[in-house]
């Protein structure tokens, strides 16, 4: 997992070839972008998320991980506390729906937390089992998945 802050995007781009494209929307979000929920950029290759939600708190959610996708979380207002634990050092597997919908549930607990404040980004490669939402109150963010 890296965090950084936006302004700092630049220094990613020769990780991903869509990561320079993605930090560009990002970049440019602005409140009116998340009534649209779902944004294709190169159909199922690359498309953004909209959320517009509250925090669940720490037993609100379960870790997840992810094989075909990685994600930019990028909180757009307020801040999203995320759970982290090593995919291979998670065991107790809640639901395996890799095949369909590249995800997997674990009832693992987090090893760390990662408070990602406004203009925040987390890069979440498929070996980092994650846990968003798990801060209390109301926050904005964008999830880009992008294919690996």
């Amino acid at each position: 997992m890296i965090i950084d802050h936006v302004k700092n995007a630049h220094l990613y781009y020769g990780l991903n070839p869509y990561f320079k494209t993605a930090f560009k929307y990002l970049s440019e979000i602005n409140q009116s972008d998340f009534e649209k929920k779902k944004q294709e950029i190169d159909g199922s290759n690359f498309f953004l998320l909209y959320f517009e939600t509250e925090g669940k708190g720490r037993d609100g959610v379960k870790l997840e991980c992810h094989q075909k996708y990685l994600d930019i979380h990028f909180v757009f207002k307020d801040s999203d506390l995320i759970g982290y634990k090593e995919t291979s050092f998670c065991s107790d597997v809640s639901v395996d729906d890799m095949t369909e919908n590249d995800y997997k549930l674990f009832n693992d607990k987090p090893v760390s937390e990662i408070l990602l404040n406004e203009n925040y980004f987390a890069i979440v490669l498929p070996g980092d089992a994650h846990a968003p939402l798990m801060g209390e109150g109301k926050f904005m963010k964008v999830v880009a998945k992008i294919i690996v």
